[in-house]
């Protein structure tokens, strides 16, 4: 009889540490994925859809002075031109990831200026983005 409540008991801890393991705390995963990588002054909003992973909460940096807290998708409109440094930050119960991204506003045509104005002072960007940690 002792036999068959060891082999109860056993099996009933084996099942606690594979529930308590599976309960364990998530690290957040921060990325972002946004709708264009380039914009002119014509048009200079852009939509950053967020597919980070494994976050209670977030907060986003939008390169130009402003946090946006607690907001899953971020639409925004940058006011001039230039290169903008967007980050997300992914919170979870017990640490947080983040992650930078840049986009660029170009002069635009509404502006008096061709779209890529050859003699700005201004590197022209690919038009892609790139993900960093």
């Amino acid at each position: 009889m002792k036999a068959a409540q060891l082999v109860k008991c056993t099996t009933t801890v084996a099942a606690l540490v594979f529930v308590a393991g599976s309960l364990k705390a998530q690290s957040p995963t921060a990325r972002f994925i946004p709708d264009k990588g380039v914009a002119t002054t014509d048009n200079a909003s852009f939509h950053f859809k967020n597919v980070s992973e494994g976050a209670l909460k977030y907060c986003w940096i939008t390169g130009d002075g402003v946090v946006v807290d607690n907001t899953n998708d971020l639409s925004w409109e940058f006011s001039d031109m230039g290169f903008y440094r967007v980050g997300l930050i992914a919170y979870g119960n017990s640490s947080a990831d983040t992650t930078y991204m840049q986009v660029a506003v170009l002069r635009g045509q509404n502006s008096g200026n061709a779209i890529i104005d050859p003699t700005a002072n201004m590197p022209i960007p690919t038009l892609s983005y790139s993900e960093e940690k």
